[in-house]
């Protein structure tokens, strides 16, 4: 048996109860690190499709591109007319901002 280790390749033993439980126990082992290698395996590739799937959400997050830049101008029309105190629509254009922006008085 302890041949058969040394060349890679394990043959059930005949004889000697010691060596059929090693053999047995080698076996057994032998199994479960082929089921753990295909649950690995698995786990990987569920690992792989869902760092693709979190990628994809990151990018649709951000919007098309320019779209950022568009938030922040509309963020700061409205800084500048909450400084003013001057009311305008929650849902309001950017146009209509940059509108009511431009009337503000200057100065």
């Amino acid at each position: 048996m302890v041949d058969g280790l040394k060349a890679g390749e394990v043959v059930r033993p005949e004889t000697g109860e010691l060596a059929i439980c090693l053999f047995e126990a080698f076996e057994s082992l032998h199994e479960h690190v082929g089921q753990l290698t295909i649950e690995r395996n698995g786990l990987a590739t569920t690992a792989e499709e869902l760092r693709q799937e979190i990628e994809v959400l990151k990018k649709a997050s951000t919007g098309p591109a320019g779209q950022d830049g568009e938030v922040n101008e509309i963020a700061a029309l409205k800084a500048k007319l909450d400084a003013a105190n001057v009311q305008y629509r929650a849902n309001a254009s950017k146009e209509a901002l940059e509108k009511l922006v431009a009337e503000l008085p200057t100065a």
